[in-house]
């Protein structure tokens, strides 16, 4: 059996050797493809913990498995105090490889191909757990972005590649994987302005570089000039960075999105904010929040998040900003409050 494909998750890895081989070999290779074919290595890393939790509760074969089976599954999760938003992704990892089994992928029996997968079990609408979009979504305001800015001390190496890390996703609105895996490549200066691609969730573009940005990033790229990544693990700078103790990352690759949340957290302690509140996503909302608070209109915020639609930037803001009540201080009166 393929290695790489059955290590990673060990998932498919019990299920499967209980049959015969060749069958075996049709579903690991199946997951294999189903893996590569997604972009996002957070995702894949996901999907597979969740196929392996799932795996180990069924203790069945994936083509054995029923409707039946999810739903003890998903009790399981629930008696066990996982939240309904990881609830929702471990399903969603088990029924988008089902989903690919039946719509995308084949092997060839006697001359033939045929799907593996004749149904999906966990498709059904009713096993989704309810999940309110955005629910837990908050932002820091102009101040605690101050403040935390303040603490990055931009007379080091260290503190230069940080302030362009952070102050990036304050104002390009970029997640966390499209902005820390940028390459020095993927920026262009062109009539007078400069111009950066992203790539992240199946899309993409080229959006013009705030100009604060581009200064700090041009203040840390004198020192770190040959990475070729624009925040890359310390491991890739060591010899032009002496004030590292220790690698933030692995060799030749951009900072992990758990490094990240580390350095968010340093400044927001150093602040004095609270930093288990603290989360990279939340610069994502900040950018939107400070972005309306200076008039920008919903299109336009629309446009800069990249959303597929108004209306999702709609509940995205009513989410991230929170229901105001208007109406409490007639009832402290009524009170005699």
């Amino acid at each position: 059996m393929n290695a790489r494909t059955l290590t990673q998750p060990q998932t498919l890895t019990p299920a499967i050797s209980l049959q015969g081989e060749g069958v075996s070999t049709d579903w690991a290779r199946g997951w294999e493809v189903f893996l590569d074919g997604l972009r996002s290595a957070n995702t894949r890393r996901a999907y597979s913990r969740a196929w392996s939790d799932f795996a180990q509760f069924v203790g069945k074969g994936p083509w054995e498995i029923g409707s039946a089976d999810v739903r003890n599954w998903l009790n399981d999760l629930h008696k066990r105090g996982l939240s309904q938003a990881t609830i929702a992704q471990y399903l969603a990892a088990v029924s988008a490889f089902y989903s690919f089994l039946l719509d995308e992928y084949a092997v060839l029996q006697d001359g033939r191909e045929v799907r593996l997968a004749t149904i999906n079990p966990a498709g059904g609408r009713r096993l989704r757990p309810r999940v309110e979009r955005y629910g837990k979504a908050s932002f820091l305001g102009a101040v605690e972005i101050r403040a935390i800015l303040g603490q990055v001390e931009r007379s080091s190496k260290r503190g230069l590649r940080d302030y362009a890390l952070l102050l990036g996703y304050l104002l390009t609105g970029r997640r966390n994987a499209e902005w820390r895996s940028l390459r020095w490549s993927e920026i262009e200066e062109r009539n007078g302005a400069h111009w950066y691609r992203w790539a992240g969730k199946g899309k993409g573009r080229r959006d013009e570089l705030p100009q604060p940005v581009v200064d700090a990033l041009a203040a840390w790229k004198a020192y770190c000039p040959s990475s070729e990544h624009v925040f890359p693990a310390f491991s890739d700078c060591a010899k032009t960075l002496p004030n590292v103790a220790r690698a933030g990352g692995y060799k030749g690759g951009p900072l992990s999105d758990h490094e990240v949340g580390r350095i968010l957290k340093r400044y927001a302690r150093l602040a004095g904010l609270d930093p288990e509140r603290v989360h990279v996503h939340m610069l994502r909302h900040s950018a939107a929040m400070l972005r309306k608070e200076t008039g920008s209109d919903l299109e336009e915020i629309s446009e800069f998040l990249d959303h597929s639609g108004l209306s999702i930037t709609q509940v995205y803001l009513h989410r991230v900003e929170g229901r105001k009540d208007n109406a409490w201080v007639t009832v402290a009166q009524l009170l005699g409050l």
